[in-house]
C-alpha cells in the first residue's frame, strides 16, 4: 500500500501536463517550429536547413540553436509525422518521467517522506508544468540534470553506474548553452567527495572521464571553432557548423574594463529573479503564480538551513549534491544574462529545499504543518484554474494563434505568390514546418535580407514573400488581423485566430 500516495501524485502530475496537451498553449512558437522542422529535414535529407550534415549544433537563424531537443525528436516524427503534437511530445515524456525520477533520487537521500513532499511540490509546480507542456529545446536541461543526479545516486552505492553519469551529464551539454557553466563546475565540486567517500575506484574514474571526453568533444570543439572564427569541420558525418554569428547567454563581464561591475549586475538581476519569480517573458510564468509560488522562498531558506544542521556531507548518502546543484547556480548568476529559461537549472534543486522545509514543518508542527500543504494545494487550483482559461489569451500572442492554420488555407488557393506579415517572428518558419518544404528547395530559392547577422531575416524563398503587401500584386495575403487595413480593399478575407488570409477578388 506504500506506493499508492506516491503512484496518486504521479498520476495528478501526469494528468495536469497531459490535459489538453498539444493544443494548450495556443498556438505554435518560432523556436518550437525550428526544432520540429529541423527533425523533419534530418530525417528525410540528412541535413537541416542551412544544409550542413548532421550537425552537432543547428545553425537554425543564424546565431545557433540547440540540437538535443531536435534529434530525441526525431523518432517521433517519423511516427507521428511533423505536426505540433509530436513535435511537444519530448517535453511531455520528459516531464512526466521526471516525477518519479525525483521522487526516488530524494526518497533515497532522506526517506519516503521527504519523497513524497518533494514529488508533491514538482508536480503542482508552475514552473515544470509550463515547461512540460511546450518545445522549447532548453527546456530539456532540467530533465537530464535529474537524470544525472539519479544516476549519482545509485552510483554512490553502486559505482559501476557512474559511467552512464557521466555519459548523461556530457550529453546535457547539447541541450542548452547554460549547460557548459553548470555541468563541469558541478562534477568538480562532487569529485573530491565521491573520491574521500571510496565510491570512486580508479578504473570507475578514468573510465566516466574518458565516455565524458568522448560524448562532449564534439560539442565543445564546436564552441571552440565559432569562438575563434574557425571554419565548419566534418567529423565522422556529423558537421561542427561556424556560425553566421556566436550568440552566448552570458554577458560579457570582461569587456569594458569593468568585469566585477557587469557581474555584479548580473547577480543582482539573479537575486530579483529568485525573489520575484518572474522575468518579463510571459511564456516563462504565469503572473501572481511566478516559478515555484511566490511564498515558497521562507520554505526554501528553511529547508536549506535544516539541510546544513543535518549535515550533508555524511557517508551514508551523497546529501551535498543539491547543495552543490544550487551553489553552481548561484556562481553562474554571476555570469549569466539571466532570465527564467537561462537559470532553468535552478529549479531542480530549489523546489528539492523546498521539499526539504516543508517536510521538516510537518514533522515538527503535525497539524498546524499541514496548513503550507493546503495552502500549495488551494494555490495549484487556482493556478490551473488561470493557466487553461486567461493566461491563454495572453500566450496566443506569443505563439501566433493561427498562423500555421493560415499557412495550410493560403497553400489551397491557387495564386502566384504569398505574402506574409513580419508581424510573428521568423514567419517563415511556419511555412517550412506546416508545408514541409524539403531544406534542397529553401536553400535554393532563399533570400535573406541580412545574410550573416545572428538573427538572419528571410525576405522570399519558392512563391513566399514575407514583410511586404504589394497592392498591385497578384496573390494571397496572410496578416495580423490588426493589419488588414493596409490590403487592398477588394480582398475576400478569411481568419484564423489572430491571422487573417486575403484574397484580392478581380
Amino acid at each position: 500500500m506504500d506506493f499508492l500516495l506516491p503512484a496518486g501524485l504521479i498520476l495528478l502530475g501526469v494528468l495536469v501536463r497531459c490535459l489538453f496537451f498539444g493544443s494548450v498553449p495556443v498556438g505554435f512558437n518560432q523556436d518550437e517550429a525550428s526544432a520540429g522542422y529541423e527533425a523533419f529535414a534530418l530525417l528525410t535529407s540528412g541535413m537541416d536547413r542551412v544544409g550542413n550534415p548532421w550537425p552537432v549544433l543547428l545553425t537554425a537563424w543564424g546565431s545557433g540553436q540547440n540540437a538535443l531537443y531536435t534529434y530525441l525528436s526525431i523518432p517521433i516524427v517519423a511516427l507521428l509525422g511533423l505536426n505540433v503534437f509530436s513535435v511537444r511530445l519530448l517535453a511531455l515524456i520528459a516531464g512526466c518521467a521526471s516525477l518519479p525520477l525525483f521522487y526516488l533520487v530524494t526518497r533515497r537521500l532522506g526517506g519516503a517522506g521527504l519523497g513524497l513532499a518533494a514529488l508533491f511540490l514538482l508536480a503542482i509546480n508552475p514552473w515544470h508544468i509550463l515547461i512540460s507542456r511546450w518545445a522549447l529545446e532548453s527546456n530539456l536541461f532540467p530533465f537530464f540534470l535529474l537524470l544525472g543526479l539519479w544516476l549519482l545516486v545509485k552510483g554512490w552505492d553502486e559505482p559501476r553506474i557512474l559511467p552512464f553519469a557521466a555519459f548523461v551529464f556530457a550529453l546535457s551539454l547539447y541541450s542548452y548553452g547554460t549547460a557548459f557553466f553548470f555541468v563541469p563546475l558541478f562534477l568538480l565540486f562532487c569529485l573530491p567527495f565521491f573520491r574521500r567517500a571510496g565510491r570512486l575506484p580508479a578504473g570507475v574514474f578514468w573510465l566516466s572521464a574518458a565516455v565524458f571526453a568522448v560524448v562532449a568533444f564534439p560539442i565543445a570543439a564546436c564552441n571552440v571553432i565559432n569562438l575563434f572564427s574557425l571554419d565548419s569541420v566534418r567529423i565522422l558525418g556529423f558537421t561542427l557548423p561556424r556560425l553566421t554569428q556566436p550568440r552566448t547567454v552570458v554577458t560579457t563581464i570582461f569587456s569594458a574594463g569593468r568585469p566585477l561591475s557587469a557581474a555584479m549586475d548580473n547577480f543582482t538581476a539573479f537575486l530579483k529573479l529568485m525573489v520575484f519569480q518572474e522575468d518579463g517573458l510571459v511564456f516563462n510564468s504565469v503572473p501572481d503564480f511566478g516559478t515555484i509560488y511566490f511564498f515558497s522562498l521562507p520554505i526554501v531558506l528553511w529547508g536549506i538551513f535544516v539541510s546544513l544542521r543535518r549535515g550533508p556531507f555524511r557517508r551514508s548518502a551523497p546529501g551535498f549534491l543539491f547543495l552543490f546543484a544550487l551553489l553552481v547556480c548561484i556562481l553562474c548568476g554571476f555570469l549569466i544574462d539571466v532570465n527564467i529559461n537561462r537559470m532553468n537549472m535552478i529549479y531542480i534543486p530549489l523546489i528539492y529545499f523546498c521539499a526539504v522545509g516543508l517536510h521538516d514543518l510537518v514533522l515538527q508542527f503535525r497539524r498546524f504543518g499541514l496548513v503550507p500543504v493546503a495552502v500549495y494545494l488551494v494555490s495549484f487550483c487556482l493556478f490551473i484554474s488561470v493557466y487553461f482559461t486567461s493566461y491563454q489569451k495572453t500566450m496566443s500572442q506569443w505563439f501566433y494563434q493561427g498562423l500555421g492554420e493560415a499557412v495550410e488555407y493560403a497553400e489551397t488557393v491557387d495564386a502566384k505568390r504569398v505574402y506574409i506579415t513580419d508581424a510573428p517572428e521568423m514567419p517563415y518558419i511556419f511555412v517550412l514546418f506546416y508545408e514541409k518544404v524539403p531544406p534542397e528547395e529553401f536553400i535554393r530559392t532563399v533570400k535573406y535580407e541580412n545574410p550573416g547577422d545572428a538573427f538572419q531575416q528571410v525576405s522570399s524563398f519558392g512563391k513566399y514573400t514575407f514583410g511586404r503587401f504589394p497592392e498591385d500584386a497578384e496573390g494571397v495575403y496572410i496578416v495580423h488581423r490588426s493589419e488588414v487595413k493596409k490590403l487592398p480593399e477588394n480582398c475576400v478575407t478569411t481568419q484564423f485566430g489572430n491571422y487573417v488570409v486575403a484574397v484580392p477578388q478581380s
